[in-house]
């Protein structure tokens, strides 16, 4: 907080708002990525922790879709969908995880 403050020259006041200005900008990149890793999917496969909370489990359940891709390197995380390549699947995971954990620091943050 003291950092943003002094190092970027970032009003006390308006921290709170920029953080969660960069949350919204997060949460849309990854919802941009599932649209478009979806499309490239051909069906509905994927879903992103934040939309089974707002709008509950949908289609298939989530062991079921597990049970469909490949595993990935790290534990307790979905693998790679069929028909998603490597490198969009590497971008898609970046984002979900820096979402993850900015979204951590900040409730901690904050609350």
């Amino acid at each position: 907080d003291d950092t943003l403050v002094k190092v970027n020259g970032i009003r006390q006041s308006d921290v709170w708002y920029l953080l969660e200005d960069f949350q919204l900008a997060l949460a849309t990149l990854q919802t941009g990525l599932e649209h478009y890793l979806k499309a490239v999917m051909g069906d509905s496969g994927l879903e992103s922790e934040s939309s089974d909370e707002e709008e509950g489990e949908e289609g298939e359940s989530k062991s079921e879709r597990e049970s469909e891709s490949e595993a990935e390197d790290e534990p307790g995380a979905p693998g790679k969908p069929k028909g998603v390549s490597d490198g969009d699947w590497k971008v898609y995971r970046a984002v979900v995880l820096t979402k993850q954990e900015f979204d951590e620091k900040f409730r901690a943050m904050w609350s």
